[in-house]
């Protein structure tokens, strides 16, 4: 019989940032990635640092179905490339932290 894996480990909303790991919104906000956005012009960015530095903390999912709402009537392909650039910023940032210093 082979190996089997009986046992599963749920990992809840904050687990990276107890070990020490740069994966809050505002880690990603001042990374060089994000603001590279903000410098192309990616008005969704722009909008996300804005409501970030009113409050130094944004509810990101909140924002970005305010965000979108204002494309509800309108074409909806500006929002979607924004929205792209975005996932794929933060794609790159994520995959760039070095996990070898992970506060065990």
């Amino acid at each position: 019989m082979g190996n089997t894996n009986n046992t599963i480990i749920v990992l809840g909303n904050g687990f990276d940032l107890n070990l020490n790991l740069p994966t809050a919104y505002k880690d990603f906000i001042g990374s060089s990635q994000f603001q590279e956005l903000i410098h192309n012009g990616n008005k969704l960015c722009e909008h996300l640092e804005s409501q970030y530095e009113l409050q130094n903390w944004v509810d990101i999912e909140y924002e970005l179905q305010r965000y979108s709402s204002m494309y509800a009537s309108v074409d909806r392909e500006p929002f979607r490339l924004e929205y792209n650039e975005l996932c794929s910023k933060l794609c790159i940032y994520l995959n760039n932290i070095d996990y070898t210093k992970i506060d065990k």
